[in-house]
């Protein structure tokens, strides 16, 4: 009896051990499999996600196939409730509206500088009224999708809509490299946003801050294999909304394109189903357009 009881419990030992086992050869399995699915990547020449483990740029996680890198700051998320401290409030904000408060950049609206005005029954559009109030945004960094890498540049289109601009301010046409839109995009915006790293943005024929044409377009976006209607659409950030940029409550945003074989147009971009390209005028009002900037880079 006693030898059978001893046979029982050396079973058990046994059979916890195999299970042990079994589940180590499992995790080595996995491991192994997907250092074979990465070997042979690479040697087949596919690229892995911008970022991976070991490079000095962040690791940005998304939908977006070929990856995202994150570049210099915009004024993005609204700073409201507790977290809108009498600091940020009574601030001493310079001409363009900024102001930094304990190491961090915040950026001050009033309702006069708004680009467009949709009406506070305009759906889709930020619905602030007219009031002595101002409105905090505070500065983050840049996410940029990766559209394409050659000879070690890499061109770069923002992820979101960052702001709600005119294409040019009067009522005469203008050319792209004419317009108001491009000399902001290539002083203003360059310098804010990029500030010491507008180095490593190289000049183009068309400035080294500028628009998507139709073209690249369909190249980097609309044309490939594996499209998909989210390679397309986009939101707004909460700053470009209160500028008057148009973002409908699923997140689609419209965006200029740069359009210079006629230049008293321009087209811009965006819907629920993905795309839709439409000319407007390239001066005039502004009824919520908004600035999707591209770059190349130095990688």
């Amino acid at each position: 009896m006693r030898q059978s009881e001893r046979k029982k419990e050396q079973d058990k030992i046994d059979n916890k051990e195999s299970r042990r086992m079994n589940i180590a050869a499992a995790v080595v399995g996995i491991i192994t499999l997907v250092l074979v699915i990465v070997a042979i990547a690479l040697n087949a020449g596919i690229s892995l996600p911008f970022g991976q483990a070991g490079d000095d740029e962040p690791v940005w996680l998304g939908t977006w196939r070929k990856g995202y890198m994150s570049l210099g700051e915009y004024p993005q998320s609204e700073v409201t409730g507790r977290a809108l401290t009498e600091d940020i409030v009574h601030a001493e904000y310079d001409e363009n509206g900024d102001a930094w408060v304990g190491g961090t950049r915040y950026r001050r609206v009033a309702y006069e500088q708004v680009t467009y005005h949709a009406g506070d029954d305009a759906e889709g559009h930020d619905t602030w009224e007219s009031g002595g109030e101002y409105r905090y945004f505070v500065y983050e960094p840049l996410n940029w999708r990766i559209l394409d890498e050659t000879d070690g540049q890499i061109l770069l289109l923002a992820d979101q809509v960052i702001d709600c601009r005119y294409y040019h301010n009067t009522d005469e046409a203008a050319a792209w490299s004419e317009s108001d839109l491009c000399q902001w995009l290539n002083g203003y915006f360059m310098e804010t946003a990029l500030g010491d790293k507008t180095d490593m943005v190289q000049e183009t024929s068309i400035g080294k801050v500028f628009l998507l044409d139709n073209d690249q377009l369909n190249r980097y976006l609309l044309m490939q294999p594996d499209y998909t209607t989210d390679d397309v659409r986009t939101a707004c950030t909460p700053y470009a909304r209160c500028m008057g940029a148009y973002g409908n409550l699923t997140g689609d945003a419209w965006w200029y394109l740069r359009y210079e074989e006629n230049e008293k147009f321009t087209l811009r971009t965006g819907s629920m189903d993905g795309v839709s390209i439409s000319g407007i005028m390239a001066h005039g009002e502004n009824i919520g357009t908004g600035i999707r900037p591209a770059v190349l880079v130095n990688r």
